[in-house]
Protein backbone atom coordinates (compact mmCIF):
# COMPACT_ATOMS: atom_id res chain seq x y z
CA UNK A 1 0.00 0.00 0.00
CA UNK A 2 0.97 3.33 -1.01
CA UNK A 3 2.36 6.11 1.67
CA UNK A 4 -0.43 8.06 0.48
CA UNK A 5 -3.33 5.55 0.41
CA UNK A 6 -2.27 4.75 3.78
CA UNK A 7 -2.14 8.52 4.85
CA UNK A 8 -5.72 8.65 3.79
CA UNK A 9 -6.53 5.63 5.38
CA UNK A 10 -5.67 6.88 8.92
CA UNK A 11 -7.87 9.92 8.18
CA UNK A 12 -10.85 8.10 7.21
CA UNK A 13 -10.60 5.44 10.44
CA UNK A 14 -13.21 6.64 12.28
CA UNK A 15 -15.41 6.83 9.51
CA UNK A 16 -15.31 3.31 8.65
CA UNK A 17 -14.87 2.65 12.61
CA UNK A 18 -18.63 3.76 12.72
CA UNK A 19 -19.69 2.36 9.85
CA UNK A 20 -18.26 -1.30 10.86
CA UNK A 21 -21.30 -0.52 13.50
CA UNK A 22 -24.22 -0.68 11.10
CA UNK A 23 -24.02 -4.80 10.51
CA UNK A 24 -24.42 -7.10 13.32
CA UNK A 25 -22.47 -10.02 12.07
CA UNK A 26 -23.68 -13.22 13.45
CA UNK A 27 -20.86 -14.38 16.84
CA UNK A 28 -19.92 -17.39 13.82
CA UNK A 29 -18.70 -14.51 11.24
CA UNK A 30 -16.97 -12.27 13.97
CA UNK A 31 -15.20 -15.43 15.24
CA UNK A 32 -13.38 -16.42 11.90
CA UNK A 33 -12.23 -12.54 11.43
CA UNK A 34 -10.76 -12.39 14.96
CA UNK A 35 -7.50 -12.20 13.84
CA UNK A 36 -8.14 -9.28 12.30
CA UNK A 37 -9.16 -7.91 16.20
CA UNK A 38 -11.88 -5.96 17.07
CA UNK A 39 -11.85 -3.40 13.98
CA UNK A 40 -12.20 -6.29 11.71
CA UNK A 41 -15.19 -4.94 9.71
CA UNK A 42 -13.21 -1.74 9.61
CA UNK A 43 -10.71 -3.14 8.02
CA UNK A 44 -12.50 -4.87 5.00
CA UNK A 45 -14.39 -2.31 4.29
CA UNK A 46 -10.95 -0.01 3.89
CA UNK A 47 -9.45 -2.99 2.00
CA UNK A 48 -12.27 -2.48 -0.55
CA UNK A 49 -11.63 1.23 -0.70
CA UNK A 50 -8.59 0.58 -1.22
CA UNK A 51 -8.94 -2.46 -3.96
CA UNK A 52 -11.86 0.14 -5.63
CA UNK A 53 -10.01 3.54 -5.82
CA UNK A 54 -6.90 3.68 -3.58
CA UNK A 55 -8.97 5.37 -0.82
CA UNK A 56 -10.20 8.27 -3.28
CA UNK A 57 -6.28 8.65 -4.96
CA UNK A 58 -7.55 6.94 -8.25
CA UNK A 59 -10.94 8.79 -8.93
CA UNK A 60 -11.36 11.60 -11.28
CA UNK A 61 -11.82 15.26 -10.43
CA UNK A 62 -15.82 14.20 -9.79
CA UNK A 63 -14.93 11.59 -7.44
CA UNK A 64 -15.73 9.21 -10.30
CA UNK A 65 -14.08 5.95 -11.44
CA UNK A 66 -14.96 2.70 -13.95
CA UNK A 67 -16.01 5.05 -16.45
CA UNK A 68 -17.70 7.21 -14.42
CA UNK A 69 -20.19 4.59 -13.44
CA UNK A 70 -18.48 4.02 -9.72
CA UNK A 71 -19.16 6.79 -7.74
CA UNK A 72 -16.47 7.63 -5.00
CA UNK A 73 -14.41 5.37 -2.85
CA UNK A 74 -16.21 2.90 -2.47
CA UNK A 75 -16.84 3.03 -6.03
CA UNK A 76 -20.93 2.36 -5.73
CA UNK A 77 -22.00 1.59 -9.25
CA UNK A 78 -24.79 4.16 -11.14
CA UNK A 79 -25.91 0.98 -13.29
CA UNK A 80 -27.01 -1.40 -10.01
CA UNK A 81 -27.54 1.86 -7.46
CA UNK A 82 -28.79 4.16 -10.00
CA UNK A 83 -30.97 6.07 -6.91
CA UNK A 84 -28.25 6.32 -4.63
CA UNK A 85 -25.87 7.58 -7.25
CA UNK A 86 -28.19 9.98 -8.32
CA UNK A 87 -29.25 11.23 -4.87
CA UNK A 88 -25.35 12.73 -4.24
CA UNK A 89 -25.31 11.05 -1.26
CA UNK A 90 -22.54 8.81 -2.24
CA UNK A 91 -20.14 12.03 -1.94
CA UNK A 92 -20.22 11.71 1.45
CA UNK A 93 -17.94 8.66 2.92
CA UNK A 94 -20.53 8.06 6.02
CA UNK A 95 -23.55 8.05 3.68
CA UNK A 96 -21.75 5.47 1.10
CA UNK A 97 -20.82 3.24 3.55
CA UNK A 98 -24.02 3.07 5.14
CA UNK A 99 -25.36 2.80 2.18
CA UNK A 100 -22.93 -0.49 1.00
CA UNK A 101 -23.30 -2.21 4.58
CA UNK A 102 -27.54 -1.71 4.48
CA UNK A 103 -27.71 -2.57 0.87
CA UNK A 104 -24.79 -4.15 -0.65
CA UNK A 105 -22.51 -6.05 1.48
CA UNK A 106 -25.42 -7.62 4.08
CA UNK A 107 -28.08 -7.97 1.47
CA UNK A 108 -25.58 -10.25 -0.96
CA UNK A 109 -24.21 -12.16 2.58
CA UNK A 110 -28.23 -13.07 3.16
CA UNK A 111 -28.46 -14.13 -0.35
CA UNK A 112 -25.75 -16.29 0.01
CA UNK A 113 -26.44 -17.59 3.11
CA UNK A 114 -29.17 -19.44 1.39
CA UNK A 115 -26.51 -21.53 -0.42
CA UNK A 116 -24.76 -22.34 3.05
CA UNK A 117 -23.71 -26.05 2.19
CA UNK A 118 -22.09 -24.59 -1.30
CA UNK A 119 -19.75 -22.74 0.94
CA UNK A 120 -18.90 -25.66 3.62
CA UNK A 121 -20.77 -24.58 5.75
CA UNK A 122 -17.97 -22.54 6.94
CA UNK A 123 -19.05 -18.86 8.19
CA UNK A 124 -15.54 -17.69 6.81
CA UNK A 125 -16.01 -19.05 3.78
CA UNK A 126 -19.76 -17.42 3.68
CA UNK A 127 -18.18 -13.40 4.27
CA UNK A 128 -15.51 -13.63 2.21
CA UNK A 129 -18.19 -14.92 -0.58
CA UNK A 130 -19.93 -11.82 -0.07
CA UNK A 131 -16.92 -9.53 -0.38
CA UNK A 132 -16.71 -11.20 -3.83
CA UNK A 133 -20.12 -10.54 -4.67
CA UNK A 134 -19.26 -6.49 -4.26
CA UNK A 135 -17.56 -7.13 -7.15
CA UNK A 136 -19.23 -9.91 -9.34
CA UNK A 137 -22.87 -10.01 -7.65
CA UNK A 138 -24.24 -12.58 -5.30
CA UNK A 139 -25.43 -14.19 -8.85
CA UNK A 140 -21.95 -14.50 -10.26
CA UNK A 141 -20.69 -15.98 -6.27
CA UNK A 142 -23.47 -18.55 -6.83
CA UNK A 143 -22.82 -19.33 -10.15
CA UNK A 144 -18.96 -20.27 -9.39
CA UNK A 145 -19.69 -21.67 -6.00
CA UNK A 146 -22.24 -24.49 -7.41
CA UNK A 147 -19.79 -25.26 -10.43
CA UNK A 148 -17.61 -26.14 -7.43
CA UNK A 149 -15.16 -23.16 -8.17
CA UNK A 150 -13.71 -20.67 -5.59
CA UNK A 151 -15.95 -17.48 -5.18
CA UNK A 152 -13.56 -15.28 -6.57
CA UNK A 153 -13.70 -17.04 -10.10
CA UNK A 154 -15.96 -14.29 -11.55
CA UNK A 155 -14.18 -11.08 -9.98
CA UNK A 156 -11.70 -9.03 -11.57
CA UNK A 157 -8.51 -10.85 -11.63
CA UNK A 158 -10.26 -13.52 -10.20
CA UNK A 159 -8.87 -12.42 -6.77
CA UNK A 160 -11.23 -9.90 -5.32
CA UNK A 161 -12.13 -11.16 -1.75
CA UNK A 162 -8.44 -12.64 -1.45
CA UNK A 163 -7.04 -9.21 -2.51
CA UNK A 164 -9.21 -7.57 0.15
CA UNK A 165 -8.36 -9.78 2.90
CA UNK A 166 -4.39 -9.17 2.26
CA UNK A 167 -5.16 -5.51 1.97
CA UNK A 168 -7.03 -5.80 5.51
CA UNK A 169 -4.59 -7.76 7.25
CA UNK A 170 -1.95 -4.68 6.34
CA UNK A 171 -4.40 -2.25 7.34
CA UNK A 172 -4.70 -4.17 10.77
CA UNK A 173 -1.19 -4.29 11.09
CA UNK A 174 -0.08 -0.84 9.64
CA UNK A 175 -3.03 1.02 11.93
CA UNK A 176 -2.67 -0.87 14.67
CA UNK A 177 1.30 0.43 15.23
CA UNK A 178 -0.44 3.68 15.59
CA UNK A 179 -3.43 3.19 17.97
Amino acid sequence: MQANELKLARQYRPIFNEAQRLIQWPPEVAAAMSDLGPDWFAYVLMGIASRESRMGLALDKNGLGDKGHGHGIMQVDDRSHSSFCASGNWRDLGASLEYVCNYVIYPFYNYLANHFDLLNNDYGNLFWASIAAYNCGPGGVYKAVRKGLHWDTYTTNYDYSTDIMYRAVELAEKLSEIA
